[in-house]
């Protein structure tokens, strides 16, 4: 638990409500540090800055598709989780998301915090 307080997660998500629920999963779950990011924009300013241990990703954004994003944890090696409503079909796991696990929103409780558990014991 203690390493979990220490890891440090980026939640890249538009939808506020969504946003504040699985804020509230995570740290209900043991993790000290999620910073919310609602837009490309700001997703890719805090990764030009910082280095989280993990990523929570969806696949589209208000203000476009998070596929940069996703190219950037992937060159970088930031493990990823995919939490999006939208193409969750194998055929349709295109790169580079589907380097990233992969939840359908909504998932069950404490799926999420398990998925990003999972990414960070095998990062």
């Amino acid at each position: 638990m203690a390493a979990l307080r220490k890891s440090s997660v980026l939640l890249v998500e538009s939808h506020l409500f969504v946003a504040m629920a699985v804020e509230d999963q995570l740290n209900d779950a043991g993790f000290g540090s999620v910073k919310v990011a609602s837009s490309c924009r700001e997703a890719t300013d805090y990764l030009e800055r910082h280095t989280p241990d993990v990523v929570i990703l969806d696949t589209e954004l208000a203000d476009g598709s998070a596929t940069e994003i996703a190219r950037a944890l992937v060159s970088r090696r930031i493990p990823f989780v995919v939490h999006s409503g939208g193409w969750l079909a194998s055929s349709d796991r295109r790169p580079p998301f589907d380097t990233g696990r992969w939840l359908s929103k909504p998932c069950r409780p404490g799926e999420l915090a398990v998925s990003v558990k999972d990414c960070l014991l095998s990062a």
